[in-house]
């Protein structure tokens, strides 16, 4: 339940030539807060499903102390998981599906090619997972995230400069928007012992060359005209 990386990066375009301003809103502990099994049954149709787990050794004597679980035995009882928690492979789709039922309500509409990337009048998003990259009006960003707020609790929210999967998303102050690993490059490059700034030198020359490349052709344009 992610933004596909065509999208992502069409927000970034579409952002450097709008006004607004570029945000992303994090949700802590998201995917405790995503559809029950019986909500998500019930928002596709699919049969309930019944998720037990059995507690580390020793635990069984703390949850006892529990009024409602003093008889618990650990040898013949499992807890029930009414709802996708961290590390089942449900809580992605639970929370998604949850968050994208808001979104709807808000009057944010997908795009044909990407049921994650969302719009509506001075608002673009494209979420992934419990976070959502968002361009707008800052306006139209608080009602996104009053709403949000309501159902998962509060967001955190990062304007013009913050990083998702490795991707880091900054906006200059001529509204120019650029997207760049070198945080992540430099990290892991760190974890293999390969010199970071070596690799930082041969960015340099490349963008230099690429930045004659377009003066010479900004020549050749004015020379055809003249």
């Amino acid at each position: 339940p992610q933004g596909e990386r065509h999208s992502i990066c069409l927000r970034a375009r579409l952002h450097a030539i709008k006004t607004g301003s570029s945000w992303q809103a994090s949700m802590w502990t998201a995917f405790l807060k995503g559809f029950t099994y019986k909500e998500l049954a019930e928002a596709t149709g699919e049969k309930e499903r019944i998720v037990c787990f059995t507690l580390p050794p020793g635990s069984a004597r703390l949850l006892r102390r529990i009024k409602g679980f003093e008889d618990f035995d650990e040898a013949i009882h499992v807890l029930r998981c009414p709802k996708p928690g961290t590390g089942t492979k449900d809580a992605p789709r639970a929370f998604s599906l949850k968050l994208r039922r808001a979104t709807r309500k808000m009057g944010l509409t997908p795009f044909s090619f990407d049921q994650e990337f969302e719009m509506k009048k001075n608002l673009l998003t494209a979420k992934h997972v419990d976070d959502v990259n968002m361009t707008g009006t800052e306006d139209q960003i608080d009602a996104y995230k009053i709403e949000v707020d309501k159902i998962f609790g509060s967001t955190k929210i990062h304007k013009n400069e913050y990083t998702n999967c490795g991707v880091r998303s900054k906006m200059d102050e001529n509204h120019n928007v650029i997207l760049d690993q070198d945080e992540y490059i430099k990290r892991l490059a760190a974890s293999q012992g390969i010199d970071y700034m070596g690799l930082i030198k041969g960015q340099e020359q490349i963008q230099g060359e690429m930045q004659q490349q377009q003066q010479q052709a900004q020549q050749m344009e004015l020379t055809k005209q003249a």
